[in-house]
């Protein structure tokens, strides 16, 4: 879905000579994502980690460095919430009938438990 997003956002600032904001990347690719049978978050996440990449290469871009088109080679998980850790496993919604159980192993279940858990802000 994020090479997508990246893809309509290249297209665009070909044919407009600039590179499109979160909201107007969100305006032109939100329709072509209705084809994925995910839930709508993964949707805007993708759309917002294409915003992010796209902004990336504009920046490289405008201080002389050169740019090839971005794509992603590695599949990434595009949320950052709507997780379930049960039984040891980390469930994931993938649409409303589907859920995805991926198994933790003793180190990532150890520090979840702890009650000075925090996920570190970038």
């Amino acid at each position: 879905m994020t090479n997508g997003c990246i893809r309509i956002g290249l297209d665009f600032e070909r044919r407009n000579g600039n590179t499109p904001s979160m909201r107007k990347l969100c305006l032109l690719s939100y329709g072509h994502l209705k084809r994925y049978p995910v839930f709508a978050q993964y949707r805007l996440n993708a759309i917002s980690k294409a915003a992010g990449i796209l902004s990336t290469r504009r920046k490289s871009i405008r201080r002389g460095h050169p740019t090839k088109d971005p794509y992603l080679t590695k599949p990434g998980l595009v949320s950052c919430y709507g997780f379930n850790v049960e039984n040891g496993s980390l469930i994931i919604h993938l649409d409303s009938h589907t859920l995805e159980s991926i198994p933790l192993n003793r180190y990532i279940l150890r520090e979840l438990s702890k009650a000075t858990f925090e996920v570190p802000l970038p």
